[in-house]
């Protein structure tokens, strides 16, 4: 059975040209491993929940990101405590009793620190609504042809964006 979902998610991720996943340490090589029989590359985060919360606490607190309504994600988060550590550090996990869990919360932390920590520059609202115009046109036929073809518009457009991104001052964090 753990098998047949990593061969699920293996594929669902090969489908949107991802090769390469992040995880966390839960099951040793067996997930690394797992996930290397089906052409996926799977690495351990440097980063422990813990730090992945720390860092996702001021963006959430600031507005700068927007999580899914989920019950069970918010349940979650509302349950983790913070608790100073020897040396001053603090320390964010779920609560340690029976029925307490972090899982759903862990993931989307590591979704949301990777997934900034990859971003190449944060766009203001101005930036955005300059540059949409000219790709969201070819949006509606993207998403009606082939995996293949819409992965390669999408490029495109990526690249085309890149290049906008390069003549108006380069990659650059903007903050709103």
């Amino acid at each position: 059975m753990p098998d047949e979902v990593v061969a699920e998610f293996a594929a669902t991720l090969r489908h949107y040209g991802i090769p390469e996943v992040v995880g966390d340490r839960f099951g040793g090589e067996w997930v690394a491993d797992s996930f290397g029989k089906h052409g996926i590359r799977m690495t351990a985060s440097e980063l422990s929940a813990s730090d992945l919360y720390l860092e996702m606490q001021p963006r959430l607190s600031s507005g700068q990101l927007v999580l899914l309504n989920d019950e069970k994600l918010k349940l979650q988060l509302r349950q983790l405590e913070r608790r100073a550590q020897a040396g001053g550090r603090d320390k964010v996990d779920h609560p340690q009793l029976a029925g307490f869990h972090d899982d759903v919360a862990n993931a989307a932390a590591g979704a949301v620190i990777y997934a900034a920590r990859s971003m190449r520059g944060v766009w203001t609202e101005a930036e955005m609504e300059a540059w949409m115009p000219r790709f969201i046109h070819r949006l509606p036929d993207a998403l009606k042809l082939p995996g293949q073809r819409t992965l390669e518009i999408l490029r495109s457009a990526e690249e085309e964006m890149d290049s906008w991104m390069k003549s108006e001052g380069g990659s650059r964090i903007v903050k709103p």
